[in-house]
């Protein structure tokens, strides 16, 4: 459940209208320095750079951004520990790397901003129904799980993204 709520989290921050878009290229393209700091520069632009300022990112653009240099030659990594040009990150799994553009595949979604602005509503606590008759033939029982819950985000200024970064 825990991780349906994630995926539609971050599914509406991706499709919100108004958040800063952060493009590399018609076919994607390699994730440099450069564009960390547009993705700040984007939510800075429209005065929405304050609150719980931090990177959401998957595995594969972990790894790759641990092994990118800032700049040529400078042995400094673009990721170190638990700091991702000065602000804190967060690595999901629930961001893409299956996106493509033109002719790019297997792209990959950052996300940065006030997550803050990011509402997640519950109604109720989790309902779970035990049905020991519909399986009972197999030997078994079957338990589903609801949760009730809605996700908006409350000023798309506070958000900003790339949906197209080669992270390979």
């Amino acid at each position: 459940i825990a991780l349906k709520i994630d995926s539609e989290a971050v599914a509406k921050i991706l499709a919100e209208t108004g958040i800063g878009l952060v493009a590399i290229g018609d076919n994607g393209g390699a994730v440099k320095n450069g564009h960390i700091v547009d993705l700040e520069t984007e939510v800075a632009v429209d005065n929405a750079d304050i609150g719980r300022l931090a990177y959401l990112i998957n595995a594969r653009t972990r790894g790759y951004l641990k092994k990118t240099e800032v700049s040529a030659n400078t042995g400094k990594m673009i990721l170190t520990g638990n700091d991702l040009n000065g602000y804190g990150f967060q690595t999901s799994n629930q961001i893409p790397s299956n996106l493509t553009k033109g002719t790019g595949t297997d792209l990959s979604s950052l996300i940065f901003g006030n997550f803050a602005d990011l509402l997640v509503g519950f109604w109720g606590g989790i309902d779970l129904t035990v049905d020991p008759y519909t399986l009972a033939k197999q030997g078994k029982i079957a338990i589903t799980a609801d949760q009730f819950a809605d996700v908006g985000v409350r000023r798309a200024e506070s958000f900003a993204v790339i949906k197209d970064g080669i992270v390979v």
